[in-house]
Protein backbone atom coordinates (compact mmCIF):
# COMPACT_ATOMS: atom_id res chain seq x y z
CA UNK A 1 0.00 0.00 0.00
CA UNK A 2 1.65 3.60 -0.81
CA UNK A 3 2.31 5.79 1.88
CA UNK A 4 0.60 8.39 -0.01
CA UNK A 5 -2.26 7.58 -0.29
CA UNK A 6 -2.35 7.70 3.47
CA UNK A 7 -4.39 10.33 5.97
CA UNK A 8 -3.23 11.71 8.63
CA UNK A 9 -5.40 11.87 12.44
CA UNK A 10 -5.11 12.72 16.20
CA UNK A 11 -7.24 12.15 18.81
CA UNK A 12 -7.70 11.18 21.97
CA UNK A 13 -8.79 7.50 23.00
CA UNK A 14 -12.42 8.36 24.37
CA UNK A 15 -13.20 4.68 25.12
CA UNK A 16 -12.45 1.19 24.34
CA UNK A 17 -15.34 -0.86 22.21
CA UNK A 18 -13.21 -3.92 21.60
CA UNK A 19 -9.70 -6.04 21.93
CA UNK A 20 -8.55 -8.22 21.45
CA UNK A 21 -4.93 -9.44 23.83
CA UNK A 22 -3.56 -12.32 21.37
CA UNK A 23 -3.53 -10.08 18.23
CA UNK A 24 -3.97 -6.27 19.10
CA UNK A 25 -7.30 -6.12 16.53
CA UNK A 26 -8.81 -2.98 18.33
CA UNK A 27 -12.48 -1.02 17.77
CA UNK A 28 -12.31 2.47 19.62
CA UNK A 29 -13.49 5.76 19.69
CA UNK A 30 -11.39 8.71 19.99
CA UNK A 31 -12.01 12.83 20.00
CA UNK A 32 -10.83 14.45 17.15
CA UNK A 33 -10.13 17.96 17.55
CA UNK A 34 -12.47 19.92 15.02
CA UNK A 35 -15.08 17.14 15.06
CA UNK A 36 -18.30 17.18 16.56
CA UNK A 37 -18.65 13.51 16.67
CA UNK A 38 -16.55 10.65 18.52
CA UNK A 39 -13.85 9.00 15.37
CA UNK A 40 -14.49 4.63 14.97
CA UNK A 41 -10.87 3.85 14.45
CA UNK A 42 -10.11 0.37 13.76
CA UNK A 43 -6.33 -1.45 14.03
CA UNK A 44 -3.80 -3.34 15.89
CA UNK A 45 -3.11 -1.19 19.06
CA UNK A 46 -1.31 -2.56 21.52
CA UNK A 47 -2.16 -1.78 25.34
CA UNK A 48 -4.98 1.00 24.09
CA UNK A 49 -5.31 3.72 26.92
CA UNK A 50 -8.58 5.84 27.44
CA UNK A 51 -7.12 9.21 28.07
CA UNK A 52 -4.37 8.08 25.47
CA UNK A 53 -3.28 10.64 22.76
CA UNK A 54 -2.49 8.50 19.02
CA UNK A 55 -1.08 9.90 16.02
CA UNK A 56 -1.51 7.54 13.38
CA UNK A 57 -1.65 7.42 9.61
CA UNK A 58 -4.78 5.31 7.77
CA UNK A 59 -7.42 5.14 5.78
CA UNK A 60 -11.43 6.03 5.66
CA UNK A 61 -13.38 3.73 5.09
CA UNK A 62 -17.74 3.47 5.70
CA UNK A 63 -18.71 -0.57 7.15
CA UNK A 64 -22.15 -1.48 5.60
CA UNK A 65 -23.65 -1.96 9.60
CA UNK A 66 -20.97 0.62 11.77
CA UNK A 67 -20.30 3.24 9.18
CA UNK A 68 -17.70 5.81 8.77
CA UNK A 69 -14.53 4.36 10.31
CA UNK A 70 -10.58 5.22 10.19
CA UNK A 71 -8.49 1.94 9.59
CA UNK A 72 -5.07 2.60 11.14
CA UNK A 73 -1.92 1.34 9.00
CA UNK A 74 0.50 3.14 11.62
CA UNK A 75 0.25 4.51 14.74
CA UNK A 76 2.45 6.05 17.72
CA UNK A 77 1.13 7.59 21.02
CA UNK A 78 2.02 11.38 22.03
CA UNK A 79 4.05 12.33 24.41
CA UNK A 80 2.49 15.74 26.05
CA UNK A 81 5.92 16.93 27.03
CA UNK A 82 6.88 17.26 23.40
CA UNK A 83 3.88 19.01 22.54
CA UNK A 84 2.12 22.41 22.70
CA UNK A 85 -0.39 21.43 25.83
CA UNK A 86 2.46 20.67 28.40
CA UNK A 87 2.83 24.41 28.68
CA UNK A 88 -1.12 24.79 29.60
CA UNK A 89 -0.75 22.29 31.65
CA UNK A 90 1.59 23.53 33.80
CA UNK A 91 0.65 27.02 33.73
CA UNK A 92 -2.85 25.39 35.00
CA UNK A 93 -1.40 23.48 37.84
CA UNK A 94 0.89 26.69 38.66
CA UNK A 95 -2.15 29.01 38.57
CA UNK A 96 -4.26 27.02 41.29
CA UNK A 97 -1.34 26.69 43.22
CA UNK A 98 -1.96 27.69 46.85
CA UNK A 99 0.59 29.72 46.78
CA UNK A 100 -0.37 32.02 43.84
CA UNK A 101 -4.00 32.14 44.95
CA UNK A 102 -2.51 33.37 48.54
CA UNK A 103 0.14 35.35 47.42
CA UNK A 104 2.87 34.20 49.30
Amino acid sequence: MPSNNLTDLQGQIERITFTSEETGYTVAKIKVYGRRELVTIIGNIVNPTPGEIVKMKGEWGNHPKYGEQFKIVFKTSVNLMGTRFFPLLFTTHYLSSESITHGT
